[in-house]
């Protein structure tokens, strides 16, 4: 069991690489934004694909791997985008601050 939660973390941290290098690929060379449930099937289908990489294990594992991957990896995606969020909220509020000193 630790080792499939072991599967379950790597995996996770693989599909969400992977899916933000293709939403970044696809957002320099074909310039416009992608809808949120197409990133979900893709960050699915990296999970699918690295999870076939486990040829030591059954269909019925493979495809809990799989799933609980995308999950987790999804949740890791959410608090990203989260963390960016606060992290630009907090520089615009820097940046719009008054420059004068006050002595």
């Amino acid at each position: 069991m630790g080792v499939d939660l072991g599967y379950v973390l790597i995996i996770a941290l693989g599909a969400m690489k992977l899916t933000e290098l293709y939403k970044e690929l696809y957002r320099r060379f074909l310039g416009n934004r992608q809808v949120a449930w197409w990133k979900s099937v893709v960050n699915l289908g990296c999970c699918a694909a690295l999870t076939a990489l486990l040829v030591d294990h059954d269909i019925r594992t493979r495809v809990l791997i799989a799933l609980a991957a995308a999950g987790l990896s999804a949740l890791f995606h959410a608090i990203d985008t989260v963390l960016r969020s606060h992290r630009d909220d907090m520089v615009a509020s820097v940046f719009n601050r008054s420059t004068a000193r006050r002595h």
